[in-house]
């Protein structure tokens, strides 16, 4: 019995040993595999996070979730950019399949004055196994509608945050098979009080100026009662220097583009 002490100890501090390697690895591993995988699928899918510098030309974006219900404001300023010389003042507006089900009439409109259209995830609820194939089953389905009401096939898909499925890596891949690019963007505009604060504007006019051009601007409300028709109007007013383009135009792909 004295000499199986040893073994049975030996065991049982070896046993000990591998649970709390196993436990490490798990903490420290899985979080940085998780932190990796948005990075993994934007090696493969080549994410945009800016355009081509020194153009002159941005892309304001935004959801059509976070458009204004009475647009006619918007409307008119853009058109006013026209007038001034500019060749396109568009926004960029991104979709999701609800929105290609609920409101196609209204998307046809929008597209026929000139601004255009990408996709956007649905986010989902659940487990992440079935988000993912949630997620890219929707977005399968959102291309198939969207070139139903629109005629054409989209072009970009919208990345959200890193904790949405949105940036999975399994979706930047469906999206390279359905032929599209995915768009992150350059700048981030949390509308919550129905106007820009001074430390937003520095950071647009900064962003802008920084590479003379190529910037992707996303607006979106902070909360449901928030208005984006001010904040919209406001980025426009300030980019006097600057032409308004689509995503295509903004973030195009050239051999000789340096970002």
């Amino acid at each position: 019995l004295l000499t199986d002490s040893p073994l049975k100890s030996g065991d049982d501090i070896f046993s000990f040993s591998f649970v709390l390697m196993l436990a490490i690895i798990t903490a420290v591993g899985v979080p940085v595999l998780n932190a990796l995988c948005p990075l993994g699928g934007y090696l493969y899918s080549r994410a945009y996070t800016h355009g081509q510098p020194n153009t002159k030309q941005v892309a304001l974006c935004i959801s059509y979730s976070d458009l204004p219900k009475d647009r006619t404001t918007l409307w008119a300023i853009l058109a006013d950019k026209k007038k001034e010389g500019q060749a396109t003042a568009v926004l960029n507006i991104f979709v999701t399949l609800e929105d290609l089900k609920m409101h196609p009439s209204e998307l046809k409109l929008i597209a026929a004055k000139g601004h255009k259209l990408s996709l956007e995830p649905t986010e989902f609820i659940g487990l992440s196994l079935l988000q993912k194939t949630a997620a890219t089953c929707n977005i399968e389905f959102a291309h198939y509608e969207y070139t139903e009401v629109l005629g054409e096939a989209p072009a970009w898909l919208l990345a959200k945050s890193v904790d949405a499925i949105g940036r999975h890596p399994s979706l930047f891949h469906k999206a390279s098979d359905l032929g599209m690019k995915v768009v992150y963007w350059s700048t981030l505009v949390k509308v919550a009080s129905g106007k820009l604060t001074s430390q937003q504007k520095d950071v647009i006019i900064g962003d802008c100026q920084d590479k003379n051009g190529g910037s992707i601007i996303y607006v979106t409300s902070d909360n449901s009662t928030s208005n984006t028709t001010a904040p919209l109007c406001e980025v426009v007013g300030m980019l006097d220097e600057f032409t308004f383009e689509s995503l295509s135009s903004v973030a195009r792909d050239d051999p000789t583009m340096v970002l």
